[in-house]
């Protein structure tokens, strides 16, 4: 809990993306495999609600990496405190923080509640035409950028 107590960033961004470019080089150097790489810019952990929201809606901005991103929304605390809902009836909340990362760039979900993600992810990935990181099986099968592989091109 103290890392939530005081917060602070001088870029968050530019913070977040600095300290995940630091942290590849090091896997790297270590001798793993640049495909075995995830970037997690860590909803929750020494952040405040704006911090939270801020990493969001902007979430492609890691895409820089070119390195898959994960977000792990579901359930988080900075969810309660804009919808008000305790953590067992923060479905809602995760599913449209889902949305918003899916639309934003994510590649991997961290969820609790995988079936309700799974239809969201579906339908925000046909609802894109296939764009998102997440597309659905039809989509990959159709031959739409995301089926060529990682990176998508846009």
């Amino acid at each position: 809990r103290t890392m939530q107590q005081r917060p602070h960033y001088r870029d968050l961004l530019r913070d977040i993306l600095s300290y995940l470019e630091n942290a590849v080089g090091r896997a790297l150097e270590a001798g793993i495999a640049r495909q075995s790489i995830i970037l997690d810019p860590g909803f929750g952990f020494g952040k405040t609600l704006v911090q939270n929201v801020e990493i969001l809606s902007r979430l492609d901005y890691f895409s820089k990496l070119k390195l898959p991103v994960l977000a792990g929304l579901s359930r988080k605390s900075f969810l309660g405190s804009l919808s008000g809902a305790p953590v067992s009836n923060r479905l809602y909340g995760s599913l449209a923080a889902a949305a918003v990362a899916i639309g934003r760039g994510a590649h991997l979900l961290r969820v609790h509640d995988v079936l309700a993600h799974r239809q969201l992810a579906l339908v925000v990935d046909q609802t894109l035409g296939c764009e998102s990181p997440l597309a659905a099986p039809a989509c990959r099968q159709a031959g739409s950028a995301r089926g060529n592989g990682w990176p998508r091109s846009r």
